[in-house]
């Protein structure tokens, strides 16, 4: 990889939401098909002291309000902060022969000089299938990047968990 290119430009140049990087595929954003009704639980484990950081979650195209991590809150006496960030999911029609799953999209995104980035930079998420405890469905960790500097994938991580109503 030329290591000038960014992440985005290799994304946006591969037409793609998915790219390798060395041996780790790297998302632009993560995506899951539900059958709601369904909660979805994030919980930050860590995140950047410098930078405000944060989860973007859209159920087929409606965009719900981000979620950040509160640095202030993140400092080293705390191992894992728990934000109140229950979603219940209702049946949304995709006009797909009456098919009633949602579509859940997350992205990472920051804030910086006053703005909201995404998409930008070395920005990517490393996602890391958990088992799911008991009465979940489904459970990932996100390895999140910024867009500032090179890639880390440890600016934020957050651990989601999709269950049942």
């Amino acid at each position: 990889m030329n290591p000038s290119r960014t992440l985005a430009s290799r994304f946006r140049t591969q037409r793609t939401d998915r790219i390798r990087l060395e041996e780790t595929e790297v998302l632009s954003l993560f995506e899951i098909h539900l059958d709601p009704p369904t909660v979805v639980e994030i919980v930050v484990e860590q995140c950047r002291h410098d930078v405000e950081e944060g989860l973007v979650l859209q159920t087929n195209g409606a965009s719900l309000t981000p979620i950040t991590a509160d640095a202030a809150t993140t400092s080293a006496t705390f191992s894992r902060v728990e934000l109140a960030a229950d979603f219940l999911l209702e049946p949304i029609e995709i006009n797909v022969a009456g098919d009633t799953r949602t579509l859940l999209s997350l992205w990472n995104f920051w804030r910086w000089d006053d703005a909201d980035h995404a998409w930008t930079g070395n920005s990517g998420i490393v996602a890391e299938e958990l088992p799911a405890p008991e009465g979940a469905l489904h459970r990932v960790r996100m390895w999140c990047s910024d867009g500032l500097g090179n890639p880390t994938f440890d600016d934020m991580v957050a651990v989601v968990t999709i269950g049942p109503a």
